[in-house]
């Protein structure tokens, strides 16, 4: 059924806005020591090697578990920002290795109207800030959707807004998240529109699925895609007839429309595909998953302390620790996991979207666990061993356990929920707790040795009870006491807010309070470097060189074109792979230093266009490199016979760069000039204005011809198939835009009536 839950009382706009100011409110509680300043949220502090003085606030750890937030939401992110405000597209990027595709690249999220954000001062913050903002007012509209009362849909709204992804995981993975609720809250207009024989309903699917699309992670994407398609048969037995057709019709309308608004970004991001390395996204994802002590963050978050903090023995405990916190991807909190169960067992409207929820939960918290069989189900939806569902499947089952949440708390405050049943589900919600912290245990009070640390794991229990007490004790009230239902109720609903602002807030406490950038060496670079390169065994770490508009020949990032990847390892350090190309990572010990392997192969920097190679102070290298320059975190070499970006044989023309794409040549004869920069599918070149021929030039450059006498020579990278592709976004924002005024219309009409 449909749901069969009377509206919420007093459903006025006032009520409805004091709802959407509670989920504000907590964002701005959680976020509010970055907002004034008592700890610093810019991740280039932790991830660029220019940080000075970096001291935590009051936790040791970090505030996140990925250095992509780093090393490719900022980094990227602005560089694409600072390229689309400077009247520049995005599609190429100079300044990672040799050259990549930018926008096909993804996680820099190039088309992401909020990626603007990042030239700001704080960017970075204001945008996190604003995609949980985005999330959680949805997911209350969602909740309000399905006759969920004002406060119940705020608490879950927060719930979801401070979830365990947006808490821990903080890269270009979490952009797509805020638009999982929107979706639904788009599958449930579609679906009144079609209940009611009204075209339309599908312009908010199109708007969200578009935003998904471009947001900068195809991985949680697809998932979230999927989720939504479970949401929507979950919610087609409430049409019938020629009405559920419309539904799907309204449904399909979206979609499509949505994917093609996105074309421009799609097409770039399959095209490189086609031409760039994945690693483990060919296959081999599908036989990874977190170790089962982890299944602990089910209900315990911090059972295993701050992240990343005191692992640095090579014990296996400390290890297993540091798998875990590099590959996990939110969790959930107690109240969540015990009211999520009542909604599955206890509630007895809305069924088969409660079964299918149920049903999404344990396959895909089966795949992240790595249960038997049920991790083949999850492996077996198409594309699913392509994809790292382990750690970017958790959005969607938070989601669903919020829902869930607030769906069994909606039947209790309609007293609609016998008692029985309710506590025997919280009987289930409490032995999954149990289970949970049995998991973890074991390996908690291995890493947790010193006392002072205890307090991490005895607290994460401590918690757990005490939410028990207080949601059994609220329920039996509710139960026993008609008139104090909705008290009952708004104490779990506010309890439930309160508990993920606290569970979020925890990060915070890892947060630098003091540190500053030493950026006296991009000052030298950026005076002395011009259209070459440097190679950094430390400071400025990848892609930190695209942050600052400085070409830097390390990469670490994924995709890598497909010849960069081969040519790293035979040309420049046989000891790494070029995902990992960062001056630092070994993939064997005993193998050459990337110091070693520079001295050895120096010609071969110098013939990709390195003039400087950056070390960490006091590190001595050998001539004919010559140190330059030192500062508190860098010492800078300069190299004696760095290529140009473009040269002549033997450089018999002269060439002035206007940038990385444009030159004035003057040759004393006809030849051919060598552009340093990768080959792939989508350069082209003028001379004078007109089309010239591109051709292979070694392992990974152009050549192009020129005249005698003064050329201006200009190159440009632009996707394969780009023009069909937005011809396609074209027609998908007419269509759009043509359902929006549809919508207006039939709004007005309706009125008039």
């Amino acid at each position: 059924m449909a749901g069969r839950g009377r509206a919420s009382r007093g459903g006025t706009w006032q009520r409805e806005l004091v709802g959407v100011v509670a989920v504000a409110a907590a964002v701005v509680a959680v976020n509010a020591p970055y907002l004034l300043r008592v700890v610093h949220f810019d991740p280039a502090l932790l991830y660029s090697a220019l940080g000075e003085h970096v001291r935590n606030w009051l936790l040791p750890g970090t505030a996140q578990i990925e250095p992509n937030l780093g090393i490719t939401a900022q980094a990227l992110g602005h560089r694409s920002a600072v390229d689309l405000l400077s009247g520049r597209v995005p599609w190429w990027n100079p300044y990672e290795g040799v050259g990549a595709p930018l926008a096909g690249e993804m996680q820099a999220a190039s088309f992401f109207p909020p990626v603007l954000l990042l030239v700001l001062l704080d960017g970075q913050l204001a945008l996190h800030m604003l995609l949980e903002l985005v999330a959680g007012i949805s997911t209350f509209a969602l909740l309000r959707q399905l006759r969920v009362r004002v406060p119940v849909a705020a608490g879950a709204g927060v719930a979801f807004a401070l979830c365990g992804t947006f808490a821990w995981l903080r890269n270009a993975a979490e952009n797509p998240v805020a638009f999982l609720p929107l979706a639904l809250c788009g599958v449930e207009l579609a679906r009144r529109s079609a209940a009611a024989r009204r075209r339309g309903g599908w312009v908010l699917v199109a708007v969200a699925v578009a935003l998904m699309a471009v947001s900068g992670f195809p991985e949680t994407a697809y998932l979230e895609g999927l989720f939504v398609v479970v949401w929507a048969l979950g919610r087609l037995p409430t049409v019938t007839g020629a009405r559920r057709a419309r539904f799907v019709a309204n449904l399909a309308a979206g979609g499509l429309a949505g994917l093609a608004v996105a074309a421009p970004v799609l097409v770039a991001f399959f095209d490189y595909l086609r031409q760039g390395y994945v690693a483990g996204h060919t296959g081999s994802l599908a036989a990874m998953s977190l170790p089962g002590a982890s299944s602990a963050t089910l209900g315990f978050p911090w059972m295993f302390g701050p992240v990343f903090a005191d692992l640095s023995s090579s014990s296996a405990p400390a290890a297993t620790v540091r798998a875990m916190w590099g590959s996990i991807g939110g969790y959930l909190t107690p109240l969540v996991v015990l009211l999520g169960l009542g909604g599955l067992l206890a509630v007895s409207s809305f069924r088969l979207l409660r079964l299918l929820l149920g049903l999404w939960c344990l396959v895909f918290l089966g795949r992240t666990f790595g249960v038997p069989v049920l991790d083949g189900l999850a492996n077996a939806i198409p594309g699913g061993h392509a994809v790292a569902i382990y750690r970017y499947a958790p959005p969607t089952w938070e989601l669903a356990a919020v829902v869930l949440a607030a769906l069994f708390l909606e039947e209790v405050a309609s007293g609609r929920v016998k008692v029985s049943r309710a506590l025997v589900a919280l009987a289930a919600g409490a032995c999954a707790l149990g289970a949970a912290a049995f998991a973890g245990w074991g390996l908690a009070q291995q890493i947790l040795s010193a006392p002072d640390e205890r307090r991490f794991l005895v607290g994460s229990l401590a918690a757990a009870v005490v939410v028990l007490v207080v949601c059994v004790a609220a329920v039996v009230v509710a139960s026993a006491v008609p008139r104090r239902r909705g008290l009952a109720v708004g104490v779990l609903a506010v309890t439930m807010g309160m508990e993920a602002v606290a569970f979020f807030g925890t990060t915070t406490l890892s947060a630098p309070e003091h540190g500053r950038l030493d950026l006296a060496p991009v000052t030298y670079l950026r005076a002395h470097l011009g259209t070459q390169r440097f190679y950094t065994l430390g400071p400025l770490q990848p892609e930190y060189g695209s942050y600052f508009g400085l070409a830097e020949l390390d990469t670490n990032d994924l995709p890598v074109p497909e010849a960069w990847y081969r040519y790293v390892p035979r040309h420049l350090d046989s000891n790494t792979v070029a995902d990992l190309f960062n001056g630092g990572y070994e993939l064997s010990p005993a193998g050459p230093s990337p110091t070693t392997a520079l001295v050895r192969n120096l010609a071969a920097y110098e013939a990709l266009g390195v003039r400087y190679v950056l070390t960490p102070p006091a590190t001595k290298l050998p001539r004919p490199l010559v140190a330059v320059f030192t500062s508190p975190t860098t010492w800078i070499y300069r190299l004696p016979s760095a290529a140009p970006l473009l040269s002549s044989p033997h450089g018999r023309c002269t060439v002035h760069p206007q940038g990385f794409e444009r030159f004035e040549v003057r040759c004393p004869s006809a030849t051919t000039l060598t552009y340093r920069e990768m080959d792939m599918a989508g350069w082209s070149v003028a001379v004078d204005g007109a089309p010239s021929a591109l051709r292979r030039s070694g392992a990974l450059f152009q050549a192009v011809s020129v005249p005698a006498g003064t050329s201006e020579v200009r190159f440009s990278y632009r996707p394969p198939h780009l023009v069909a592709a937005l011809l396609v976004a074209a027609l998908g924002v007419v269509a759009v835009l043509a359902g929006v005024v549809l919508w207006l219309m039939a709004r007005r009409g309706v009125a008039a009536v």
